[in-house]
């Protein structure tokens, strides 16, 4: 824990990535707000009171679009800390531009494979708080996976068997984890962007360095 706290601490540019995409997401959702906003303020949802289902289901396609970018921002933005955090336990010379070049050719595997996961984290969030945090610590090895060209499938399956076997090897590993997400999920909007920005990176970088010392990959 120490060697991945310090290794850490000495690249923090790490969290880079996550800074861009909460960046993004801000825009992306204050540009929908004025949508919204102005929408209202011309009068429209007069238009629509005697027929309001062509409103609602524009208010929901744009809703879903919008949630949809950010989700493919910020799961690029992970497949970056991913390659950075290789880079970073591997001795190798690395950069934002240069992470981003590389992971580029990983994004539709990062994305389906991102969906697939959350899906199964919904389900997991059947058991409030608790379950969401298990089934991020779960996924918390997969963008590691996916940047070494494994497929989505099999990134999936190994991921939680990482996890797993990580219980028994080095418990701290997936302790951390869990009590990162756990803070994520039951904190306030203060707490998620802090887990999203400091402690989201240092997971991955964790796994990583964990992944590659333990030689399971």
């Amino acid at each position: 824990m120490s060697r991945s706290f310090n290794l850490y601490l000495s690249n923090l540019v790490i969290a880079a990535p996550m800074v861009v995409a909460v960046i993004v997401d801000a825009i992306l959702f204050g540009l929908l707000s004025l949508f919204f906003f102005g929408f209202a303020f011309a009068g429209w949802p007069l238009h629509y009171a005697f027929h309001p289902y062509p409103l609602f289901a524009g208010f929901f396609l744009m809703i879903a679009l919008v949630s949809f970018l950010a989700f493919v921002v910020n799961t690029v933005a992970g497949g970056v800390v991913a390659d950075m955090s290789w880079r970073i336990v591997e001795g190798r010379p690395y950069s934002l531009e240069s992470s981003f070049n590389y992971i580029k050719q990983f994004a539709p595997q990062l994305i389906v494979a991102g969906i697939v996961a959350g899906i199964f984290i919904l389900l997991l969030s059947l058991i409030p708080i608790v379950g969401t945090a298990v089934g991020m610590t779960l996924f918390a090895p997969l963008p590691l996976l996916i940047v070494r060209g494994r497929d989505v499938v099999d990134s999936l399956r190994r991921s939680v068997e990482i996890v797993i076997d990580s219980v028994s090897r080095r418990f701290e590993v997936p302790l951390a984890s869990f009590i990162v997400f756990l803070l994520g999920v039951a904190g306030g909007r203060a707490f998620q962007l802090l887990v999203t920005l400091v402690g989201y990176p240092y997971i991955v970088l964790l796994y990583a360095l964990y992944m590659r010392e333990m030689g399971v990959y």
